[in-house]
């Protein structure tokens, strides 16, 4: 409730002046760096364009910081709470969204998928295929309960992604996300 509002440079209005007849407020970025990221983890980005935070301008090329705030099946949540810029820190409450219009960035290596298929994998691993008793179903759900716990603590241990270099995003400020589709409801 506190943050500053983003916005893109403003379109210019003046006499006979070209200009857009409306444009979206997505503002345009990429990722600066190489990196592997785990939750928290600080990711670096390059404005693709000025925007304003605030009343104050930040020019194209200039670097904003995100941070990692979660994982989900195949993507990365990050976030850009603060902004600093000519010795001012600017809080703010802006997402990244990936090309395809969602929330968060695309990994397609999920670390979630390996640990279902090492679960699958390491159950069945050293069962003796014996289908007359119930030692099969005894052992089977043993090995199920072990290989269970190890992939969530490896889980919990290898929660990472890799996010390229120059990889394009959108910076969407919440509140205005929330006001634009509030207003197209009426």
């Amino acid at each position: 409730n506190s943050t500053f509002n983003v916005s893109k440079s403003g379109i210019n209005n003046d006499f006979n002046a070209f200009y857009k007849e409306k444009e979206n407020s997505f503002i345009k970025a990429v990722i600066d760096e190489n990196n592997k990221g785990f939750l928290g983890s600080r990711i670096r980005f390059r404005l693709l364009e000025d925007i304003f935070v605030g009343n104050k301008k930040i020019s194209k090329g200039s670097i904003l910081y995100g941070q990692i705030s979660g994982f989900s099946m195949q993507r990365v949540d990050l976030k850009i709470v603060s902004v600093f810029t000519k010795g001012e820190i600017f809080p703010v409450n802006l997402s990244i969204y990936d090309v395809d219009g969602m929330k968060g960035l695309y990994v397609p290596q999920s670390v979630f998928r390996d640990m279902i298929r090492e679960m699958g994998s390491n159950s069945v691993q050293g069962t003796q295929m014996d289908m007359g008793g119930q030692g099969f179903f005894t052992s089977i759900g043993s090995k199920l309960f072990t290989s269970t716990s190890k992939s969530i603590a490896n889980l919990i241990k290898a929660n990472k992604a890799k996010l390229k270099y120059n990889s394009y995003v959108f910076l969407i400020d919440e509140k205005q996300l929330k006001n634009s589709k509030d207003q197209q409801k009426k």
